[in-house]
C-alpha cells in the first residue's frame, strides 16, 4: 500500500505537517510520500497540473493500492 501526503498550497514536502505523518507513519512501518506540488512557476501552481503529477507517480509505483492524505488545498 502507498500512502501519499499532498500538502496545501504554500506549503511544501518539508513542512511540519508532513514532518510529522511521515515521523508517525514509519514508526508503523509504513513509507510516505509528499510530491513537492510547488513544482514550476505560480503560473503552473493549477489542480490540473498537480493531479496530474501524482498521476504520473503512481504509474511509475505501478498503480499499488494507496491512501492519499490531504490538507489544505492537497
Amino acid at each position: 500500500m502507498a500512502v501519499i501526503y499532498l500538502h496545501g498550497f504554500g506549503s511544501g514536502p518539508q513542512s511540519a505537517k508532513a514532518t510529522f505523518f511521515r515521523q508517525r507513519l514509519q514508526q508503523l512501518g509504513i513509507s510516505l510520500q509528499v510530491p513537492d506540488l510547488n513544482q514550476g512557476n505560480f503560473a503552473q501552481l493549477t489542480l490540473t497540473r498537480q493531479i496530474r503529477q501524482v498521476s504520473e507517480q503512481l504509474a511509475q509505483m505501478g498503480h499499488p493500492p494507496v491512501t492519499l492524505i490531504g490538507s489544505s488545498l492537497g
